[in-house]
């Protein structure tokens, strides 16, 4: 994915080029129309940089090649509604998909030609880097293909300093890595598939202070009880007190706070408290046996 970072120092503006002809029949070129939407809470304030890639059809491999870049500044993605339309021009028919996918820039220093120009910690994507599929399309001579991208993954990189966080932003990141499994012996009020939220605070969460580091952890289907998935979270906060934690299945999708219909982990009354070792993986094994609400 580093070729995906890499597009975004060159993108200021929605841009497009043509790829050449190189058979004996001349096809008309392709175009999407699409829009971006976010579907995972924001960690900022939702204002930053929007990027979308689009990138060769072939092998998945860690550095696909990327033919072709669309970006818009200052975006707005803080209602949960926002859809952001964009439109790709000049895209040769292939017999394979073309692969796309999106960044929103919240931290705003992808454009900037720094050292420190990457992905980091808060900007929200398509894709989780190195780990999952990218979207794909087909492109037909002549058509015009509609296509919505879902920001789904919440970055986990350092915000680099003088970057453009937010100063409402309380978000710690650091290199702490939290492991093991999740399971249920309680059950939520939908399906009992969703995301697994991972969530770290600095005190009782029932005092009323906010988390100091909030992760998506994956999408999770405990529909059969009987049912123990692995999980691993990266780049939390260590120290050496105990952080709370509140781990929970968005069973209703709902978002990143538990509520009714939702399943947390749960330690007597209250909720773990765990030290995130700064040297090695920290394992601890989640069951969502309480509905509280």
């Amino acid at each position: 994915m580093t070729a995906l970072l890499l597009l975004l120092l060159g993108c200021q503006q929605p841009e497009s080029s043509a790829v050449t002809d190189t058979g004996p029949d001349l096809l008309e070129l392709g175009r999407i129309e699409g829009e971006v939407r976010r579907t995972v809470p924001l960690v900022g304030d939702g204002f930053g940089h929007l990027f979308v890639g689009v990138f060769l059809p072939g092998d998945d491999d860690e550095e696909p090649a990327m033919m072709m870049a669309w970006a818009q500044s200052f975006v707005d993605i803080s209602e949960d509604d926002a859809a952001i339309p964009f439109t790709i021009q000049n895209l040769y028919p292939h017999t394979a998909p073309y692969r796309i996918a999106a960044v929103f820039d919240e931290a705003e220093d992808l454009a900037e030609d720094t050292p420190e120009c990457m992905v980091c910690d808060g900007d929200l994507a398509t894709i989780r880097l190195y780990e999952e599929p990218m979207d794909e399309i087909q492109i037909e001579s002549g058509q015009t293909h509609p296509l919505t991208l879902e920001l789904s993954v919440v970055t986990t990189r350092d915000w680099p300093a003088g970057s453009g966080q937010s100063d409402t932003n309380d978000q710690l990141s650091g290199t702490g890595v939290l492991t093991g499994t999740v399971s249920r012996t309680a059950t939520g009020a939908d399906d009992n598939r969703g995301d697994l939220w991972v969530m770290l605070f600095d005190g009782d969460p029932l005092s009323g202070v906010g988390p100091v580091s909030t992760t998506l952890a994956g999408n999770i289907d405990l529909s059969d009880p009987a049912t123990v998935v692995s999980y691993r979270v990266e780049g939390l906060p260590t120290r050496d007190e105990p952080w709370y934690l509140v781990a929970f299945l968005d069973d209703n999708g709902t978002g990143t706070l538990p509520d009714s219909g939702d399943i947390i982990a749960a330690e007597g009354f209250g909720v773990p408290q765990l030290v995130v070792d700064p040297e090695t993986d920290t394992v601890f094994d989640i069951v969502l046996y309480m509905n509280p609400f």
